[in-house]
């Protein structure tokens, strides 16, 4: 926190922020994992299908995606 905000919060506002900074980095660090966890899913399966090992349509079951929305994704990645 910055001296001069600290100058004009009190001790019960300073916790309030810390709390709300708290929970804001642990949310944003939550939803970066899932994310991540989430692309190497599409990375792993794009490399299937290039593969030849299972199909697109398949591929895309698998990660809970439409066929359109999976190749979006996978293409935004530079997969497929």
């Amino acid at each position: 926190m910055c001296e001069l905000m600290e100058k004009r919060l009190s001790e019960r506002e300073k916790k309030g922020v810390e709390k709300g900074l708290a929970q804001g980095m642990e949310k944003g660090l939550a939803q970066g994992m899932e994310k991540g966890l989430m692309q190497g899913i599409i990375s792993t399966l794009a490399a299937l299908v290039k593969g030849g090992d299972i199909s697109l349509k398949k591929a895309a079951e698998k990660a809970g995606l439409s066929v359109e929305e999976f190749k979006k994704q996978a293409n935004q990645m530079n997969l497929l």
